[in-house]
């Protein structure tokens, strides 16, 4: 966004195939982040979210174009993150102690004009990890299905997710070493080339800053 801060947004279309992935690029082309012009002024995470709600309703034509979001500013210097959430899963803060939720609610996107959307600041310490995922989490591995295949514990799929925001403690490993695994998690899974809804998942980490040594 400029020199201190950048935006990150994630979206999930309600429904599947084609439709729903071009509603997803037209709600990811369509978020305002400036008022006015490209020098205007930065617009909130919270309004954001509503104007293009506003949008989304406009251009619906009798037929539901729904979706989920959560869009977010993180301003790198201070670590502090602005974050808007309309009915997608909670982000989490992962840090070395503990996992927190980041309950910023709000409604899903394209269901009635002038809706109001939480707006929560959050600081990301060195060491944390911010992860933002989809819904798809919840289904797809089998320790979070029961027999019949519905949903078993909810929180299951969270063992899968936390590891991620742990990943400096794992060996030397990258965070692209981390997602590594968890896509091969996915590929054992039961079922794992039909999965019954698509998979997303953002990583944001704030990494410790350590002294260099003097020469």
């Amino acid at each position: 966004i400029d020199d201190k801060r950048i935006g990150f947004f994630i979206a999930d279309a309600i429904g599947h195939g084609v439709p729903a992935a071009l509603l997803t690029m037209i709600i990811s082309r369509s978020l305002p982040m400036r008022g006015g012009c490209s020098e205007g002024r930065l617009i909130s995470p919270s309004d954001a979210l509503a104007r293009l709600n506003d949008d989304l309703c406009d251009v619906s034509d009798g037929t539901p174009r729904f979706a989920t979001a959560v869009y977010g500013i993180l301003d790198f210097e201070t670590g502090f993150v602005q974050i808007a959430n309309a009915g997608h899963p909670a982000p989490l803060v992962i840090g070395r102690d503990q996992t927190t939720e980041i309950h910023a609610g709000g409604p899903l996107l394209g269901v009635f004009h002038d809706a109001q959307f939480e707006e929560q600041t959050v600081e990301l310490r060195p060491g944390d990890t911010l992860l933002l995922y989809s819904d798809g989490f919840e289904m797809a591995f089998p320790d979070t299905k029961k027999p019949d295949g519905s949903k078993g514990d909810p929180n299951q799929y969270l063992a899968h997710l936390t590891p991620i925001g742990r990943w400096m403690e794992q060996d030397g490993q990258s965070l692209a070493q981390v997602f590594e695994k968890l896509e091969q998690k996915l590929d054992q899974a039961d079922g794992s080339m039909h999965q019954a809804d698509d998979l997303t998942a953002l990583a944001i980490s704030r990494q410790p800053v350590t002294a260099s040594k003097a020469a």
